[in-house]
């Protein structure tokens, strides 16, 4: 039986969320392929699954925006690893720098071969700058503009904007995903249905709304702890697309986000151009493969 309670302390690098934490950990395991292994010395731990021979991370590099061990001594969890999982090779996604750095220079103390190359970004707006008087402040004028123009928008068809939160909201974000077009459209399986219902019970998770008309006309999964939020996946009803019903919610959940004291809004990956418009920056992430 996996020890999912030796999957415990602080992660290697700052700002990572949930994703390297037991809850989430083991919801993806859940919904994931092979079976997992928890590697810990009661200080510095992993979890990682063999697929066709290679060791990675628990949890799928679509679904898991963050990747990082806990623990500080990469050199005593790559011995564990090394010992646990013999010569087999390492495909180590989704890497922070201050986690990518440490893992490289450990397996190459440890005599193993490793390249480092970039994985996809996450895209964050610092929050910390207490002096402006509000996130939008620290935004380019074009794109100040364009937020407030959309906001007045919506209000001239709506009303003021109406938002909730809460799980009894679920079926609703489930709908608005199988109703999007595209891709999106179809990724809202009854299996990943399933593990978002799992997220849920995940500490900090929030699934937050924009009620008008009665109805849902967008809804964001996201995760909030001390650093911040988490956008972890949204959807917006396409027939109202022309109110912007996403950007709507999305910058109430910044204001918010800005409001508490909190310093980030991590919009975790994915490349849309909304996100840069709303101040946010590139947060480089790296994969290591390790040689056997």
């Amino acid at each position: 039986m996996i020890e999912w309670n030796s999957l415990a302390g602080v992660p290697l690098a700052p700002f990572v969320g949930p994703f390297p934490h037991r809850p989430f950990l083991e919801a993806s395991a859940r919904c994931g392929s092979g079976d997992p292994l928890v590697v810990s010395d009661g200080e510095n731990a992993m979890a990682v699954v063999v697929i066709d021979g290679v060791v990675q991370f628990v949890g799928e590099h679509h679904l898991t925006d963050y990747h990082s061990p806990l623990g500080s001594d990469t050199d005593a969890l790559v011995a564990l690893l090394v010992a646990d999982l013999g010569a087999l090779p390492f495909d180590l996604d989704s890497l922070p720098r201050e986690a990518a750095d440490p893992l490289a220079a450990a397996f190459g103390a440890a005599g193993r071969r490793v390249e480092r190359m970039p994985d996809e970004p996450c895209l964050v707006i610092d929050l910390s700058d207490d002096t402006e008087a509000d996130w939008e402040s620290s935004l380019r004028s074009k794109n100040r503009h364009e937020v407030r123009r959309k906001r007045r928008r919506y209000e001239e068809a709506r009303g003021a904007a109406v938002f909730g939160s809460g799980s009894e909201h679920f079926e609703s974000f489930v709908a608005l995903h199988r109703s999007s077009r595209g891709d999106k459209g179809g990724f809202m399986t009854e299996a990943v249905e399933g593990f978002f219902a799992e997220l849920l019970l995940v500490p900090g998770a929030q699934l937050d709304v924009l009620l008008g008309d009665d109805a849902v006309e967008a809804a964001a999964f996201g995760f909030e702890d001390a650093d911040g939020y988490y956008l972890y996946n949204s959807a917006y009803d396409i027939d109202v697309a022309d109110l912007s019903p996403g950007i709507i919610l999305v910058d109430h959940l910044i204001g918010r986000t800005w409001s508490r004291g909190l310093g980030r809004f991590d919009f975790l990956k994915g490349e849309e151009t909304y996100k840069r418009r709303l101040g946010a920056q590139e947060r480089p992430l790296f994969r290591l493969e390790v040689a056997a």
